[in-house]
């Protein structure tokens, strides 16, 4: 079977910085059978959120801790200092996950409401493109659809759900290159989807 990639972002209900008990908890998630790593950092956008991903050996790992005996325990925990929350989950990654997530930062593209291909059509001739170009900075990337799992706090995301990950050197280093290679490659993305949701992280592992 695949591996899963699970998405989440959060936002807390007090202050800005994640507090022990939410940090115990997702180093909890972390050491879950099944579970092949967990990454977790503040967007550099919008400090007041945080995204987390996690890897999966497969959607029955996932299942399984879901049915587990504490995972209705340590669900209640967890969901206690959030304000809002979203997960996704991606069940058929194009790419190896671990270049963006291990990159020194990495960038999220969220596409809301895409069309049926926008992935094969518009998302991936973009990073094969971009990649073919070898930017300065810039590391591998991942695409993917995503299926919402769960939301509090925010409007429901519309589907089609796509994701893009592409890892960098820095932030700095992204905004440097939003110029020629780029450009001539946007296109592909600028149609065919409702909306995006674009920031970067920091990822620590877990």
């Amino acid at each position: 079977m695949s591996e899963l990639l699970e998405f989440s972002t959060i936002t807390l209900k007090e202050g800005s910085t994640p507090p022990q008990s939410l940090l115990n908890d997702l180093k909890t998630l972390a050491s879950i059978p099944g579970v092949i790593a967990f990454y977790f950092g503040r967007q550099l956008e919008n400090p007041s959120k945080y995204t987390w991903v996690a890897r999966w050996t497969s959607q029955a790992a996932l299942d399984d801790f879901h049915a587990s005996p504490g995972f209705t325990l340590w669900a209640a925990s967890y969901v206690a200092p959030l304000a809002t929350f979203t997960v996704l989950t991606c069940a058929a990654v194009h790419g190896d996950a671990i270049a963006p997530l291990e990159a020194p930062c990495t960038e999220f593209l969220f596409s809301y409401g895409a069309d049926d291909d926008y992935l094969d059509a518009r998302l991936d001739p973009f990073l094969k493109a971009i990649s073919d170009a070898k930017l300065p900075g810039m590391g591998g990337g991942i695409t993917g659809e995503l299926a919402p799992v769960n939301h509090v706090g925010v409007e429901q995301p519309e589907p089609k759900i796509v994701v893009f990950l592409l890892g960098w050197t820095s932030l700095a280093d992204h905004q440097a290159q939003r110029g020629e290679v780029i450009d001539q490659h946007i296109h592909y993305i600028r149609s065919g989807r409702k909306s995006v949701e674009l920031f970067h992280v920091t990822l620590q592992k877990l």
